[in-house]
């Protein structure tokens, strides 16, 4: 199972799944870069603005947003819609309202794919850390009025005992 994690995850982030003519973008941008896991502190909200605690840690690519919960992964795969894509009718749409006229319209396509480990149990104390980044983000939210401050990225993780 562990073998099987890190190759899928290296095989995510080296653009194997990015869409069709981006791969070499998608390869450029990684070039040198280390991915960063950036540590879910109470800063993270699903799509409501309700913290999602079971969500431990994120990684983001160009088009890809990887999720480290407490029951496996979690990919977001993210395409914007370039205006030349866009049929004769959704333009016409666009066109016909005054407001998005002469506005930049950006439509963005996803998909989401959950890899639920099967009777596992992922704690943040089971997490190595390795790698930390030499800055921090501070969070002023409206579910954290207080701020959370100095969330750390990691360019490592290992997960024990799932």
């Amino acid at each position: 199972m562990r073998s099987f994690l890190l190759i899928f995850c290296s095989m995510v982030f080296t653009g194997t799944f990015s869409a069709k003519g981006d791969e070499k973008q998608v390869r450029q941008w990684m070039q040198g870069r280390p991915v960063k896991f950036l540590e879910n502190q109470g800063q993270m909200v699903d799509m409501n603005g309700k913290p999602v605690p079971f969500v431990l840690f994120k990684a983001e690519a160009p088009g890809l947003d990887m999720y480290i919960t407490e029951k496996g992964l979690t990919y977001v795969f993210i395409k914007h819609k370039e205006e030349h894509e866009r049929d004769e009718r959704e333009k016409d749409y666009l066109n016909a309202i005054p407001e998005l006229k002469n506005s930049e319209n950006i439509e963005i396509e996803w998909s989401r794919v959950d890899m639920i480990l099967k009777g596992a149990s992922i704690k943040k104390e089971n997490i190595m850390k390795e790698g930390m980044s030499g800055w921090v983000k501070n969070y002023y939210l409206s579910n954290c009025t207080d701020g959370i401050r100095d969330v750390h990225a990691y360019e490592k993780i290992t997960i024990k005992n799932i």
